[in-house]
């Protein structure tokens, strides 16, 4: 008994250290397992908390996206409304569509006619263009022919019925080259005066044409005023003469009566008998060079103008 008594003792003794342990060690494992399940569990809860915000993310996206297309359809369908109102009001008044008709052929032929009026503009400055680029290379040949009548330092002091000819040939071939092309209406007119006036000078048998080396503009120009008073009852003028004046004028010198002398004086009673004398003495060169310059004159117009040749 006493035996049995000793080792249920020695037993329980054994078994006490054995359940401490074992209660540390349960103690332990449920304290790890407590510890353990919320470091696990956070990852897993934010990772669905993600899952959650996409896919209230992707709900809003799609409720955007269908308010879109509710509000293009309600806008489709009003454009829809109102034509149709357009279309019915326009089977209800057709004079609508009339208008509306003649409104677009205005327009059109507005439109054509327009692009016309552009495409003649265009051409006409161009070809404005291109003939005042021809103008500018040919017309001071023309005037170059007329430098035996100039007024100061001429080529000559010898103007004859020979040099006459000579200068109408050198008019002729620079007029007939390209210069026909490019003269207005009053620079050809200009033209023939003084081609009439040199065929008929280099036909005379002699020309009224002194020149005297102290003649100058202001000379000149009283000159003139006293050969148009002298041929006044002719009707010739000097001052802008024309096609009668050039077919009318008397080459050739004269003797002038005291009579005529008289009646110039009488509105030119600054000058004297000798200045109407000598004023007739070269009537002939005073008329040409009065033709020449209005030639020069008129080619000048040409370039500044740019009157279109005709």
């Amino acid at each position: 008994m006493k035996r049995r008594e000793i080792t249920r003792r020695t037993g329980r003794a054994t078994m006490r250290p054995l359940q401490w342990a074992a209660g540390v060690v349960l103690f332990v494992l449920a304290f790890g397992l407590c510890w353990s399940n919320p470091v696990t569990a956070q990852p897993d809860a934010d990772l669905q908390h993600r899952k959650d915000e996409l896919e209230l993310r992707k709900l809003e996206l799609e409720i955007n996206r269908l308010t879109q297309e509710s509000a293009s359809q309600r806008r489709k369908g009003d454009l829809e409304f109102r034509k149709l109102h357009l279309e019915v009001e326009a089977l209800e008044k057709p004079w609508l569509n009339l208008l509306a008709a003649l409104v677009g052929l205005a327009g059109g032929l507005l439109g054509i006619a327009s692009g016309v009026w552009v495409t003649r503009l265009t051409r006409s400055g161009a070809l404005t263009q291109a003939v005042h680029q021809k103008r500018l290379e040919w017309y001071p040949k023309l005037v170059a022919a007329t430098a035996p009548f100039a007024v100061y330092f001429p080529d000559t002091d010898l103007l004859d019925t020979h040099r006459c000819r000579k200068v109408g040939h050198e008019l002729q071939q620079r007029y007939f080259e390209e210069a026909v092309l490019l003269m207005s209406t009053t620079a050809r007119d200009a033209y023939f005066w003084l081609a009439i006036g040199l065929t008929r000078a280099s036909t005379a048998e002699t020309l009224a044409a002194d020149r005297f080396p102290n003649i100058d503009h202001e000379l000149l120009k009283d000159y003139r005023g006293i050969i148009t008073e002298y041929y006044k009852p002719k009707q010739l003028n000097l001052e802008s003469p024309k096609k009668h004046d050039v077919d009318e004028w008397p080459f050739g010198p004269i003797k002038p009566s005291s009579e005529d002398i008289e009646r110039v004086l009488k509105k030119y009673h600054k000058c004297s008998s000798e200045d109407v004398e000598r004023a007739l003495k070269m009537k002939d060169y005073v008329f040409l060079q009065q033709l020449s310059s209005l030639l020069r004159t008129s080619l000048s117009d040409d370039l500044l103008s740019r009157r279109r040749p005709h």
